[in-house]
């Protein structure tokens, strides 16, 4: 018995130790997924963040055009959130790609990010902002 309660104890302790820095639902493949209007804030915490995206879904084949205010013509749009850390890198982002129709929007998926645990901050030390941003779009779009 007293192995068990050990084993349970150890389980745990490795637990709660690691970390987890992504959540994500992302999206079934979509086929008809060739351009991305990404909405942007007036302000952006981060203003290359954008950019960055965009960035990312030229190098997977899809275009893109960054807006303040999304319209209707847009058939696929990518929302955001996100904080910072005193290093300008992110310290928790979301972000949720919708399908557009008309004033109908639908979310297709999302993936949330945490900056935690010393092994995400090394890694991040060495691929900075860009990698985080990879890590984000390519946890969402991962089945596209």
């Amino acid at each position: 018995m007293k192995k068990l309660a050990l084993l349970g104890l150890s389980v745990f302790a490795l637990t709660a130790c690691s970390t987890t820095t992504l959540k994500s639902s992302p999206p079934k493949k979509l086929n008809d997924l060739k351009h991305i209007c990404i909405k942007d804030s007036d302000a952006p915490k981060i203003p290359q963040f954008t950019k960055l995206i965009a960035e990312n879904l030229t190098q997977r084949g899809i275009t893109s055009e960054i807006k303040t205010e999304v319209s209707a013509s847009c058939h696929y749009a990518l929302a955001y959130s996100l904080n910072t850390n005193a290093e300008g890198l992110i310290s928790s982002a979301k972000l949720r790609l919708s399908s557009i129709n008309g004033d109908y929007r639908k979310s297709l998926g999302e993936t949330s990010y945490w900056l935690k645990g010393d092994e995400e901050k090394m890694r991040v030390a060495k691929t900075g902002l860009k990698g985080q941003v990879d890590t984000i779009v390519n946890e969402l779009l991962k089945n596209n």
